[in-house]
């Protein structure tokens, strides 16, 4: 049987999120790896990454205060960017390690409380003639034993990188564009996390006509979700969390212990209408180069990736 690859945790509550990029605070908790002190221990440098969100930043008095306080935000996104790069690089390596070859690309972005690692250029020469055999559920199956495998060690990486716990890890893969996703959710909104200005869904209306699009994709392909969360990681990335999306027949294979096949059917279904529907990129402003779908079938969620070209 397929191992699920949605991890444990809450359902999300119903709600839209535009907080973009990048984060940092002290780790909370033990991962059983060495803890070492982050070039984000500086009160200074967490008192102005931090104060665009939660309110505290005060009127400066002088040209020259607003001026240390903008070289202090940048040099906590310079440090922040650079942790997030540390994480990209163990990704591939991890990869390299676990598949024998690592990929041409690997991008970590930050935002809200997802950390979305982005991965191109990785087929071994194995899956290559799989593929070509028409073999995809076979490297699928393979993929996802390996990379579950690996999870646990990328868990403490974040933690310590970041100083947040992972609550749980998604994963998805588009062949046919040889590109996939790692995303990893934490419990709660990232602390440091700072509000982006993007171009897609800028109005309110134009969240909620996203979010009808996904309703309306999600009731066609099984039924309308109880819950929908709508991310905006960085420019190109747009995560969208969904609850309440499982139908009775789906609960009753999945009791049978139809995993792997209600996985297959569904990952086939709805990335094919996600991909093909015309409202998503009139709404984000470009075309879709990936969708990425993952679930977690025992908490009845599900998490859907827009990545623009």
């Amino acid at each position: 049987m397929l191992p699920s690859r949605g991890g444990f945790g809450r359902h999300p509550r119903d709600q839209t999120s535009r907080g973009g990029g990048i984060a940092m605070a002290r780790r909370r908790g033990g991962t059983g790896m060495p803890m070492r002190r982050s070039a984000y221990d500086f009160p200074d440098v967490l008192k102005y990454a931090n104060m665009d969100m939660i309110g505290v930043m005060e009127v400066a008095d002088s040209s020259g205060m607003e001026t240390d306080q903008e070289d202090s935000v940048k040099r906590a996104d310079m440090m922040i960017q650079e942790e997030l790069k540390k994480i990209s690089s163990y990704v591939s390596k991890l990869l390299r390690q676990k598949f024998g070859r690592g990929p041409e690309a690997c991008f970590a972005s930050a935002g809200s409380r997802f950390l979305v690692i982005t991965i191109r250029g990785f087929l071994s020469p194995m899956e290559e003639v799989l593929l070509q055999h028409g073999k995809e559920d076979s490297v699928d199956t393979t993929r996802s034993i390996i990379v579950s495998s690996m999870l646990p060690e990328l868990r403490g990486v974040i933690s310590v990188s970041l100083g947040v716990e992972v609550d749980r890890f998604y994963h998805d893969w588009n062949y046919a564009n040889n590109a996939g996703v790692v995303i990893a959710v934490f419990e709660k909104e990232l602390p440091f996390a700072r509000t982006i200005d993007l171009p897609p869904l800028r109005t309110a209306m134009d969240v909620e006509a996203f979010r009808e699009e996904v309703n309306r994709i999600s009731g066609y392909v099984q039924k309308v979700p109880e819950g929908v969360e709508i991310h905006a990681i960085a420019p190109k990335l747009i995560v969208v969390m969904r609850v309440g999306i499982l139908i009775p027949i789906e609960k009753a294979l999945l009791g049978r212990g139809f995993d792997r096949e209600l996985r297959i059917a569904k990952d086939r279904l709805e990335k094919e209408h996600f991909q093909q529907s015309p409202v998503f990129a009139r709404l984000l402003g470009g075309p879709l180069e990936n969708v990425f779908v993952d679930w977690n079938f025992l908490n009845d969620e599900g998490i859907v990736c827009f990545q623009l070209k």
